[in-house]
């Protein structure tokens, strides 16, 4: 028996740590939209820096969210 996995194949036993992984992305991108609310009480420079950073943050995990789609096969 071959259990020689090829890169584009995913280990079923190992396939709910992606579902769990998209979880807890989704988690991070509500945290990320609850911080965007709280920059309103700060001043225009220390509020334009956070959302800057809170932005490039969701885009990351943004990547990381569509990498894990792809691995599973659920790309859109």
């Amino acid at each position: 028996m071959n259990m020689v996995q090829t890169s584009n194949e995913i280990n079923p036993r190992n396939a709910h740590h992606l579902s769990d992984a998209l979880d807890e992305l989704d988690h991070a991108l509500d945290l990320c939209r609850l911080i965007h609310f709280a920059v309103e009480g700060l001043d225009k420079p220390r509020a334009a820096a956070l959302r800057g950073g809170i932005e490039a943050l969701e885009t990351r995990l943004g990547c990381v969210t569509e990498s894990i789609r792809w691995a599973r096969g659920d790309a859109a």
